[in-house]
């Protein structure tokens, strides 16, 4: 289940869709990773670029309570 607040872990994303996109708080189940976080939010994985202080972190990783992630969309042509 996603709601705003409630119980779980609070994690915050901002950056999908464009630089200027409002954080979203969000509280999510613990144990989940990135991967399914993403797709559970209609998000997927291979569209963004999740990034954290500046680094790259993989899909895999388990988010812990608070954290914050930059969505970076992946752009694509020739």
């Amino acid at each position: 289940m996603w709601r705003n607040g409630g119980d779980g872990l609070r994690v915050y994303f901002t950056g999908h869709g464009h630089a200027s996109a409002p954080r979203k708080d969000l509280s999510v189940p613990e144990g989940k990773n990135l991967e399914r976080i993403l797709r559970d939010l209609g998000i997927l994985p291979d569209t963004v670029i999740v990034v954290q202080n500046g680094k790259i972190v993989p899909l895999d990783y388990r988010p812990k309570d608070g954290e914050e992630f930059e969505l970076i969309d992946v752009i694509s042509g020739g």
